[in-house]
């Protein structure tokens, strides 16, 4: 019997190491930044440029007819306070930003580079 709680010990000691070494290697910047390379268009890779936070009952469905309905990517979110970038293509972004902001599943809405939210 105390074999076998020896031998769970260093089992959980083990998987702990392992989930502290992912945890940091995710947290600390370091040469994995680059590493990663979607298989598809360059446009995925290109930054965003509106910041929403939508209301916490919005539902997949929602989320997903607003983003049909403008022409949007969510390319990073939900953030620490809970906001997706979008990316729309640059002759649509003033029009893009004047239509979420009319949602009403939608708290806040921020052109990057340009001031004024919902």
């Amino acid at each position: 019997k105390k074999m076998g709680q020896m031998t769970m010990r260093w089992v959980m000691a083990g998987q702990t190491a392992i989930i502290v070494g992912l945890v940091l290697h995710l947290i600390l910047p370091g040469q994995h930044e680059n590493s990663f390379r979607v298989l598809s268009s360059s446009e995925q890779l290109a930054p965003g440029n509106i910041v929403v936070v939508f209301k916490p009952e919005t539902s997949v469905k929602d989320i997903q007819r607003i983003m049909s309905h403008n022409d949007a990517r969510i390319v990073d979110g939900p953030t620490v306070t809970n906001a997706y970038v979008l990316r729309v293509s640059n002759d649509q972004l003033t029009q893009s930003v004047t239509d979420l902001r009319t949602e009403p599943m939608i708290e806040l809405v921020e052109s990057l580079g340009s001031g004024g939210g919902k």
